[in-house]
């Protein structure tokens, strides 16, 4: 069985690239969110495996979202770097 994913980011840039590379590599995209609310709201419905989160949403996430979401599903950050001048 594939690995299913939730992807947290607040770029539709991201999410989108996010969605088709992972895709590429055999893992389900369950679902994408914005922001905090809707990814709770997702992953209390979805149940991912991993949720790929925004470092910088993460950040707000950890001080909103219920312990236990954050022990069951394993949680990766993503960090953006600068775009060069």
């Amino acid at each position: 069985m594939p690995l299913r994913c939730l992807i947290v980011d607040d770029s539709d840039a991201f999410l989108r690239a996010a969605s088709v590379l992972l895709e590429g590599e055999g893992v389900t995209v369950a679902g994408v969110a914005s922001n905090s609310a809707e990814a709770l709201r997702q992953a209390r419905t979805l149940r991912p495996d991993v949720i790929l989160v925004d470092v910088g949403l993460g950040r707000r996430m950890a001080s909103t979202w219920p312990g236990s979401w954050l022990r069951t599903a394993r949680t990766a950050r993503t960090a953006r770097t600068a775009k060069p001048r």
